[in-house]
Parts: C-alpha cells; structure tokens; sequence
C-alpha cells in the first residue's frame, strides 16, 4: 500500500477546514504565525475537525498568489509574527504600535509589505546584535544549503533588480556567472537577511506545526504543478523549462478550452523539459518533494492531470486556443518518488478535462481525489461528484480556493440558475429540508459521504458570500486577500459543527 498515511485516515474517517494562514485575523494587515494561529488550532480542536488545510506557503508575487511562487522552497516572510519576535527579544514591544493596521476584511500587500519588512529589518539587526541562536541559525544553513543561499540571493537581486530576472544586466540572468559571485560578496549583509528571513519562518512553523499535531490536528499543505517564470528555480537552472535563448518563455502552461471558458486559459507559467529532468533522475523534484514532506503531514498536488498531459501554449498567442498537449513524465515521475519515499502522503487535484491515462495513473498509486459539491448539480444524475456517487477513497469539498462560495453560487444570485433549480429537485426528491441554510445542506451531504476525508472553506462553514471568496482563476488583481476580521469564538457554531462530525464520526476525540 503505497499511502499508509491515507489509509490509516480510511480506518477512521476526518474531517477539516481549508483556511489560509493569511486569512487569519491580526492587528499588522495580514495573518500569521502569531497567537490567532494557534487560537485556530484550539477551534478546530473544539470542533471535533482534525485536519487543517492550507494554501502554499512559499513566497507569494507582487498580487499575492501563492501558486505562483518565488521559489518551490522556503516560506512567505509576511506571514511572520512580529509578535513573535518581540517574545523572542528581537523587537521592542512598543515599536509595535507605529505598525499596528487597522483590521480589514482583505490584505493591502503593498502597506503589509512596507510595514513588516520594516519590522523585520529591526529583527535582523537585533539578531546579529545579541548573537540570536547562531548555533540554530548555522545548523538551519548548512541543512538547507541546497536551496537557501540561492533563494536569498535572488531575493536580494529581486528587490534590486525587479521581478523578471531575465530582464536582469545578463551576467546578472546566469546564475553561474562571474557577476554574480561577485554580487554575493558586495551584498553578502543583504543575503544574510533574506537567510534569516527564512531562518525565522522555519523556527515559527516547525513550532506551530508541533502544536497542531499535539492537539491531534494534521496539516495538508498545498504543492503547484508549475513555478513562476520569476522564481529562483528557473534562474537557477533554466534548461529544465522551456525558455528560448533570451530565458523568455518559448511556450506557457494554461488550460485548453472548455466549458468555462471558449477561449481556454494562459498562465503565464513555464513547461518543464521533462526529458532534461528525466535524464539527471528528478532530482529537483525529489528535492522539492522532500522539502514538502518535511513541511506538511499530507500534501494536496495540485493540478494532477498536469502530470499525464498539459495544454502548452505559445507565448505570443493572445488566447490559449492554439494550444496543444505536452506529454508528461507520468509513472516515471512517481516512481521515482516511491524509490526515494517511504510513502506518498498525497491528496491529488484531479479536477477539470480528465483523460483515461489520467485515472490510471491515479489508480496506479492509490491516490485519493477530490470531489467537488458544488460541481454536483447539473442535469446528468451519474455526476460523480454528487453524494451518493462519491467513494470511500475519495476527498470531499463544498468547494475550492479557485471557487464561488456555496452562498455566492446557489444563494447570491437573484435568478435561479439550472443549477439552483436542479439542486432544489434533488433534495426535494430525499425529503432534504431545503429551509435550512444551505450551506449547511451541502455540509451535512459532505460529512455524511462515504469519503474518508471532508474538508469545508471556512468561508462556507461561516456560510459566507461572494464577497469573501478567495480567487478568482484568470485574473491577476485583487484575490488572494480575503481575511477574517474576529476570532472564531462562536460557541453554538462550535458546537454545531463538533455535533455534525460526531454524529458522522469524524470527531477527532
């Protein structure tokens, strides 16, 4: 059995909450590993969930996308807690106060970026003032010295320099030119502090990480198929993507066209040269597997049929219509994963066009899916997303982070929709009472599954609208910021939703 990890959730059925670190509440602009983190952990705890999903945690771009990363590797530092810091001894409590933001419902990552770098800086300058654990500190570099020198390196050539590195003086865009040994020795203070940056991130998650799975709470973490063009990864080894002489993309990821959008999806993002990765054993995916391993208890792959197939599509067309299949390393990728990897903890997003070899595949290695509620309610009774089609090896959602909210989508709208329509049939037809919230219906479908696993958006537990959605796929500003502005500590929906995953047993006690 390849997912001992899995099956041992299949003995005893779970249930959790897709909810990211940067929605929580805080009083510096966006959430972080401070107190509120851990007061979530509490909740679900109350609630009877043990399983807490997250988004990735890498270093969001200038929008704040976490799918689009400025490394595989390490984590995002605006998630530090300043208060944190200041228990550590590395910030003055009053200097706080001048960087205190105003709770809001969504992030302002340009004022989050200018305030906290501002706090971070006071940290790092402490640090090397007092000696800050320069024990764990040296320990931290020479474990990750395959990827954190390089990853402070380019954040410090990033931030004086811009975000596309191949735009960068062109001894600058090769990473093993002269320039750039000599960059590292003009800037050596500078690199050290993106070091101690992710230094920082790793002591505050490793310690929040330790207290969920003491309270009996694992984490799913999230792992993008693809990186960014901007990304230390492609700098650093560009004949593993498909980039012309000028390291600008020859061709881009997307999605073909479908019944979402005629004219299919770019992302912008570059296509690996599996062949190049094949011929050196995956040896950055193993790394970088091994990286989110370590990270996470079990890990959501994202964009699963990537990995059979993925639409490429030139980078000068203006739409993704002209696109193409690119086959992918399918069985070789993965077990080449099972030689390096006891076990694969995976959940994989096998969502959108899913082809046969994309089911095979998945078949192959026992990897669980997703089910999607939301997608259930069309007029074809064999959906497989609907309750009763759903499987004991399945995953089961209301709806993603790339989707409307349960309320937004059935609610929300002033017409009735077929969907609408369709959705009040099927549960007229089960005597489901359609007057309760229907949030709640579709909560109460989910747990009641036959799926081993049930994770609900917190927007949907709160029963919230559009309004706080998360993203919203092919557009560039404003997602990604959505944030709750109060503690959760709303007893009677604690005991709800604790009574729901007893009575479906999935209570974590």
């Amino acid at each position: 059995m390849v997912l001992e990890e899995i099956t041992e959730m299949n003995l005893s059925r779970r249930s959790g909450i897709l909810f990211h670190i940067s929605s929580l509440p805080s009083d510096f602009g966006i959430g972080d590993l401070g107190p509120e983190s851990y007061q979530f952990v509490d909740w679900l705890k109350r609630s009877g969930q043990s399983l807490w999903q997250l988004l990735p945690l890498g270093l969001v771009d200038y929008y704040g996308c976490p799918y689009a990363s400025y490394s595989a590797f390490g984590g995002e530092p605006l998630l530090l807690s300043p208060e944190v810091l200041v228990d550590e001894g590395l910030i003055a409590r009053e200097a706080l106060e001048q960087y205190l933001i105003k709770r809001s419902e969504f992030v302002d990552f340009k004022l989050v970026r200018f305030s906290k770098y501002t706090l971070l800086r006071q940290a790092f300058l402490k640090a090397k003032q007092i000696s800050y654990k320069a024990d764990e500190f040296g320990s931290f570099k020479e474990k990750t010295k395959s990827w954190s020198k390089d990853l402070a390196l380019f954040m410090a050539l990033t931030q004086q320099y811009g975000t596309k590195w191949w735009q960068w003086p062109y001894d600058l865009a090769k990473y093993d030119g002269p320039s750039v040994q000599e960059y590292e020795k003009q800037s050596a203070d500078e690199i050290e502090f993106h070091l101690f940056l992710q230094f920082l991130f790793d002591l505050q998650w490793k310690s929040l990480k330790s207290y969920a799975n003491q309270e009996g709470i694992k984490i799913v973490g999230d792992i993008p198929i693809f990186v960014a063009h901007h990304s230390m990864d492609v700098w650093k080894a560009p004949h593993h993507f498909k980039l012309n002489s000028s390291f600008e993309l020859d061709a881009e990821a997307g999605a073909a066209p479908d019944q979402f959008s005629e004219i299919g999806q770019k992302w912008g993002t570059p296509i690996y040269r599996w062949e190049k990765m094949h011929a050196d054993g995956y040896s950055w995916w193993l790394e970088r597997m091994s990286h989110t391993f370590e990270t996470f208890d079990i890990v959501r792959l994202d964009h699963f049929r990537g990995f059979c197939a993925v639409w490429e599509v030139p980078r000068e067309d203006l739409d993704a219509r002209s696109g193409h299949w690119y086959e992918g390393p399918a069985e070789k990728l993965f077990d080449a994963f099972l030689k390096k990897f006891k076990t694969l903890p995976l959940i994989v997003e096998d969502l959108g066009q899913i082809t046969e070899d994309v089911y095979a595949l998945k078949a192959r290695y026992q990897f669980p899916g997703m089910k999607i509620l939301q997608f259930a309610f069309v007029s074809d009774h064999k959906n497989e997303n609907l309750p009763e089609q759903i499987q004991i090896e399945d995953v089961v959602y209301t709806g993603t982070h790339d989707m409307e909210t349960v309320v937004g989508r059935f609610v929300e709208p002033k017409k009735a929709t077929p969907e609408m329509k369709f959705l009040k049939s099927y549960l007229k037809k089960r005597d489901i009472n359609s007057s309760q919230k229907l949030h709640w219906v579709l909560m109460n479908m989910a747990y009641e599954s036959k799926a081993h696993i049930a994770i609900i958006p917190l927007q949907d537990v709160l029963g919230l609208g559009n309004a706080a959605r998360m993203n919203v796929p092919g557009v560039q500003e404003g997602n990604w910021a959505w944030r709750l502005t109060h503690s959760l500590v709303d007893i009677e929906l604690e005991n709800s939703l604790r009574e729901l995953s007893y009575r479906t047993q999935r209570n974590n006690l």
